[in-house]
């Protein structure tokens, strides 16, 4: 006798004691799959079975039977947590869909039910064994075992035995798989089915979108991917690489062939049906199962089914299929589909050297369903979870991607989505081809996306989900969704912004932003070096830029001249239907701030907005995009800083000038009114001003009265008679010539505005066209484009720039000479980038290999860092205490709006959803609003 297991399933091992239940599961199963009562039993109590007490013969014990009584109890109780215990590990590898054993008598339904109901709470199988070897054979047995369990108690189990085997029905009832009453253990042997659920990743494969009926489009993406058609009709990779249905691939849509290429090709579901059954059994293909599916298969068998929602294709082309190829052939390949197409598995497991890495399933799936099938599972897969109907009769469909957490990547479809993106660890591939839009295939594990633009829509507009999402896109997300504080996915980790200073960021927001709808990026924020210079007059250097970038195994760098202007955003359609598309609003661009305020009135907005469309043009045209985004500078500093200039920086110069130029002239006046005199002797006379020597010795101390101490400055040192004065003229040149410099440093950024194109914009982020963003370009890339806009229009201008080899020390020194010469023109400073947009570390200096670097480094000069740090900065007292700064906070939120910013970015240019889009702004303006050292 063969029994039949699956590979999960629950295995309740039923019979009286002696009857060879544990020689069954020792023989062929491992002892980590046994759940034996004795061991339990023995886990807890130390003691396997019930010891046999004596009757009493104390005189003084009143009741001969309580040692009996009493251990009976004892041992009753142990039992109860012993089968707790027992009940507890089933549930947990069932948990895991391990496959189980129970080795216990389990002579009464309510054992069984007790079992069948962890099984069916874990999605697994149960089949009961029943042990109905003979009770005289049972007895021998028993009477050889170190604690026998006695005739009485095995005879009483013989007859539960009996009374089990009359209600198997009611084992059915309850969801038994499978009953098998085993009369000769020994001669019994087994089988285990693998789980058909899980498939190797090999060469790779290429999971397919719902296709519905698209054949045409379905063999030109299929051939896009590289796959060649045989002489057999099949296609075939030449790496070795397998397709994946992930199904719907009737219905709704038609795109016929000609029938020489595709067999059945003027009956496009037809012929995608067959197409897939030969690709698969072929073992060319995998395919799971679906709705659309589940209702033909089942129509194909000739059930009652109502065939809508794009199905009454399916059975047009079937009439028009028995009126060409006759009554007869028709039944058998309907027999033929319908066991195809109900034979298919709800979803696949893809697994590489013993690791799962993903999930293929159409309509989608729990993290605890994953590898186990039974009907609640292939019903969830099929269709997914739904709450009732909406006024159109259509399910209405929930979202089960947000109870995803168990990091394995989920493959699915079912619910046409307009981009297919990743979205917490699971990527959505049907792009709506029925809708004319795309059909898509995901390169696995490559994750390379192709697709193929479907030439027509094949539903009304009102039915048209993808017409429906572009529609509800913009539609403004609640506040409720954001104040506890939230998670934004990126493509690297999740972060997590704080509620206290989300709420800041919502206050900036709601106050001073621009459209919610034109918010789609945050220049990250810019961490100076780690380490300040090691040079004793210099806070920040460009060697401790290049040390850094050293120390994580960079390669090349690039050092861009550092703009002092006010940060922009630029977002440029070509036309305005493109502008309402990606913004809703009908216009040719937006500028906006760093923290995503308008930049300029509307006015002026929409005139620069509208030269630059307009020079652009042929850049436009020529790389063939509608929408051109740009991170820059736009000078001078003085168009939005120019409050601030005024009333902070220029009337802080203007004060240090005026105290410091008299004090200095003070103390030239008192030196030059003092110089005839001598050190007074001892004792002496009075001077001419009625002062003795004393006196006058205490005035060329203390210098001349009422100006010591304006905006700070000390009296100075004390120093030997006769010097003391030239030390304080001397100090008093060095504080005016601070305050000149810091004068000089502002002033150098800003100019005259009088006319209208005064200003000067300097891009040196191109961040996307239509579509694709360019992070995976070199900054090299990008600053060879900004020159190529600057050529175009004279609003811009290109960024000095170099790139440099880490190996080649010369080329590091004359870096160094040319950030030296330029800052001390009045510059800003450099930037210092990797060559590569996103840069990881390699392995080197105790630093993990891959882990995403700071984007950019910036390297101010001496002379603008008066601007920051004050016009003392420099004094050697100042400058002992800025060295001890630390930039790590600065640089671990620099990496979290790096990755949020790329994360929105791309986001904008797929036309995801504004609230998708709005939750990463909002996360980097709250990094943005944590408390840190402005200067950095």
């Amino acid at each position: 006798m063969e029994l039949d297991f699956q590979y999960n399933e629950i295995i309740i091992l039923s019979g009286p004691s002696s009857t060879g239940k544990s020689y069954f599961a020792k023989s062929h199963f491992t002892p980590s799959q046994i759940c034996s009562s004795d061991e339990f039993r023995l886990a807890i109590s130390d003691e396997p079975f019930q010891a046999q007490a004596p009757r009493s013969t104390r005189e003084n014990d009143g009741d001969p039977n309580r040692a009996r009584t009493t251990s009976a109890k004892r041992f009753q109780a142990m039992s109860q947590d012993a089968f707790w215990l027992l009940h507890q590990t089933v549930a947990i590898r069932a948990k895991h869909g391990q496959l189980t054993v129970i080795d216990a008598t389990s002579l009464y339904l309510e054992d069984i039910e007790s079992y069948v109901k962890i099984a069916q709470t874990q999605h697994i199988p149960v089949s009961v064994v029943v042990f109905n070897t003979p009770l005289e054979t049972a007895l021998k047995y028993d009477a050889t075992r170190q604690f026998p369990r006695g005739e009485k108690k095995l005879k009483q189990q013989f007859r539960a035995m009996k009374q089990l085997l009359k209600r198997k029905r009611d084992m059915n009832q309850l969801g038994v798989r499978n009953i098998y009453v085993v009369t000769d253990a020994a001669h019994t042997s087994l089988h285990i089915q693998p789980n058909r659920l899980y498939v190797n990743l090999a060469s790779g494969l290429d999971v397919m979108g719902d296709g519905h009926g698209l054949l045409a489009s379905r063999i030109a993406l299929i051939k896009q991917a590289g796959y060649v058609q045989g002489e057999d009709g099949l296609y075939r990779h030449p790496d070795g690489r397998k397709l994946v249905y992930l199904n719907d691939e009737t219905s709704r849509g038609s795109e016929p062939v000609d029938a020489k290429n595709v067999e059945y090709g003027q009956y496009p579901s037809i012929a995608m049906i067959n197409m897939m059954k030969k690709h698969v059994e072929s073992g060319l293909a995998y395919a799971v199962d679906s709705n659309h599916n589940y209702k033909i298969w089942r129509w194909l068998e000739g059930r009652k089914v109502s065939m809508k929602h794009g199905d009454e294709v399916f059975v047009k082309e079937m009439e028009a299929f028995e009126q060409e190829y006759g009554a007869d052939k028709t039944a058998v390949v309907k027999k033929e589909w319908a066991q195809f197409l109900k034979s298919l598995p709800s979803h696949l497991v893809i697994e590489d050297d013993g690791h799962v890495r993903a999930v293929v399933v159409h309509a989608g799936i729990h993290d605890d369903m994953m590898g186990k099938e039974d009907e609640t599972v292939r019903d969830f897969c099929r269709f997914g979870p739904t709450d009732g109907l909406l006024e159109n009769g259509k399910p209405n469909r929930l979202d089960w991607t947000q109870n995803h957490h168990n990091g394995v990547l989920v493959i699915w479809g079912h619910v046409p989505h307009p981009e297919a993106q990743v979205v917490g660890n699971t990527i959505n591939i049907d792009q709506g081809g029925y809708c004319g839009h795309y059909l898509t295939m995901l390169r696995y594990p490559e994750m390379d996306i192709v697709q193929e633009k479907v030439a027509q829509s094949f539903v009304p507009d009102e039915d048209n989900p993808i017409l429906q999402y572009y529609q509800n896109r913009f539609d403004v997300p609640l506040i409720q969704k954001y104040n506890e504080g939230f998670e934004v996915a990126t493509r690297w980790k999740k972060l997590r912004a704080h509620p206290d200073y989300v709420k800041s960021a919502i206050e900036t927001v709601s106050t001073h932003s621009a459209r919610i709808e034109e918010m789609f990026y945050i220049p990250p924020t810019m961490s100076p070096p780690p380490k300040t210079s090691t040079l004793e007059d210099y806070l920040e250097h460009p060697q401790e830029a290049f040390d850094y970038f050293e120390s994580l195994g960079v390669k090349r760098l690039i050092v861009e001249k550092k703009h002092m202007g006010s940060r922009a955003v630029l977002a440029l359609f070509r036309t305005e239907q493109i502008g309402k598309r990606y913004i809703n609003r009908a216009t040719l661009g937006t500028i906006l701030t760093r923290t995503n305020a308008k930049f300029f009135n509307d006015e002026d907005e929409q005139r620069i907005v509208h030269k630059l469309v307009a020079d652009f043009a042929p850049y436009f045209a020529e790389m063939n995009t509608d929408v051109l985004l740009l991170d820059a500078e736009i000078l001078p500093w003085n168009l939005k800083a120019a409050h601030l200039i005024e009333n902070q920086y220029g009337l802080v110069a203007d004060a240090a000038l005026y105290t410091r130029e008299k004090h200095l002239q003070s103390l030239s006046e008192f030196k030059e009114k003092h110089q005839s005199d001598r050190a007074p002797n001892a004792g002496a006379g009075l001077d001419d001003s009625g002062r003795d020597g004393v006196q006058r010795q205490q005035d060329l101390q203390d210098g001349p009265q009422g100006v010591q101490g304006s905006l700070g400055v000390p009296k100075g040192p004390q120093g030997p008679q006769g010097r003391q004065i030239d030390v304080e003229i001397a100090a008093a040149e060095q504080k005016l010539d601070n305050a000149r410099r810091f004068q000089r440093a502002f002033t150098y950024f800003c100019w005259n505005l009088d006319k209208p194109d005064a200003i000067q914009i300097a891009p040196f982020h191109i961040l996307g066209f239509d579509s694709t963003s360019h992070f995976d370009k070199t900054h090299e890339w990008h600053m060879q484009q900004a020159q190529r806009l600057a050529a175009l229009s004279d609003l811009v201008i290109d960024t000095p720039y170099r790139v440099v080899e880490m190996s080649d020390e010369k080329a590091k020194a004359d870096i160094i000479d040319w950030w030296a010469e330029t800052t001390s023109e009045g510059h800003e400073g450099f930037v210092f980038k990797p060559l590569n947009f996103i840069a990881t570390s390699a392995h080197r200096d105790g630093n993990k290999a891959d882990e995403l670097i700071q984007p950019a480094i910036k390297v101010r000069g001496r002379e603008y860092l008066r601007i920051i740090y004050g016009m003392d900065y420099l004094e050697p007292e100042n400058l002992e205490k800025l060295k001890k700064r630390s930039t790590k906070k600065k640089m671990r939120n620099a990496l979290n709006e790096f990755m949020l910013s790329i994360e929105s970015v791309e986001r904008f240019l797929k036309l995801d959803r504004v609230d998708r889009i709005h939750e990463c702004v909002l996360a980097a303006m709250a990094y943005e609003s944590e408390p840190m050292d402005p200067r950095l």
